[in-house]
């Protein structure tokens, strides 16, 4: 795209969007003729279509919040409702807030966003700043986020992704021919009008051997679901005819998954999230499904990386 910023190295290509909260909104194997996300055909398609559903939104805070609202250390947190029919916050801004470019090369790209005092993220109470990196390297691709507090108080953090495969992947391939693995453990159910965590958690759910052992048609049915990780944190999505994987993976920050396709052939979303959605709020123990925080001038850092290769 014309304001995109591209990579190029070991056999891999990559287009980030420094103007949408530095999306990944390519990822290819041109030995392969697999393109691995689903890529907005001109800019204009995220204000013409729905714009979590291409490459890898950058969702912060991630998922639902209900009301809008949480409280942390005796400080209440309201965020926008942005999603009027169920009256929850969704997802944040940062997915479509520019990001400063600060570093670049033919294998890697750098951004940067600052939230300060002055110039908050959204009606975030916090100064902080966040650095987005893509590397490329023979192992694929690496997305590493950096975020520092640079409030004096304690800042609640989570960090979450819409990452959204196309289907198919692979030149000449077919959604039927795709096959699903995701190391899934258990599964949160949700409320089917709100999307809201119920309190019920199913660790024998109707998919998992089809998911485990990856035998799932990711196109066969209309899916949403939340799950929480194995201990691999990672999923396979494979083209069985032609012999060709995506394989996705994240470190031990992130400990959950949505799975959606909104009912569609076209795409697959494999969401990895560090919380479960509504933490703050949902009928768990906070600490159990990933409740975070980051002191006074701490930082953390979060991985994910993506590679397309033979199956």
């Amino acid at each position: 795209m014309r304001n995109g910023i591209h990579l190029r190295a070991y056999g891999f290509e990559a287009e980030v969007l420094g103007e949408r909260g530095a999306n990944l909104i390519s990822f290819a194997c041109p030995a392969l003729e697999a393109e691995a996300l689903r890529t907005p055909p001109t800019e204009n398609a995220f204000q013409t279509s729905n714009p979590y559903l291409f490459g890898i939104p950058i969702l912060f805070l991630p998922n639902r919040i209900s009301g809008g609202r949480f409280t942390f250390e005796g400080r209440v947190y309201v965020f926008p409702i942005n999603e009027a029919k169920t009256g929850n916050y969704l997802h944040g801004t940062l997915h479509e807030t520019p990001m400063q470019c600060v570093m670049r090369s033919e294998e890697q790209a750098v951004f940067e966003y600052r939230a300060t005092r002055d110039r908050p993220y959204l009606t975030f109470p916090h100064a902080f700043s966040m650095r987005v990196s893509y590397t490329l390297s023979r192992g694929g691709i690496t997305q590493q986020i950096r975020i520092e507090n640079q409030s004096e108080q304690n800042m609640p953090v989570a960090l979450g992704f819409h990452t959204t495969f196309s289907l198919p992947f692979v030149s000449g391939g077919t959604a039927d021919d795709i096959r699903l693995m995701l190391d899934a453990d258990k599964e949160y159910l949700r409320d089917p009008k709100t999307y809201l965590p119920t309190g019920e958690v199913d660790a024998s759910f109707d998919i998992k051997h089809p998911l485990l052992e990856g035998s799932f048609s990711p196109c066969a049915l209309n899916i949403s679901r939340h799950f929480s990780m194995g201990s691999q944190r990672n999923m396979v999505l494979t083209d069985m005819r032609k012999k060709i994987s995506l394989r996705y993976s994240a470190d031990e920050n992130y400990g959950f998954w949505i799975v959606y396709n909104g009912g569609r052939q076209d795409l697959i979303c494999v969401e990895p999230q560090t919380w479960v959605n509504n933490c703050p709020n949902a009928p768990f123990d906070r600490q159990e499904t990933g409740f975070s925080y980051l002191s006074p001038g701490e930082a953390r850092t979060y991985r994910t990386y993506l590679t397309i290769e033979k199956a």
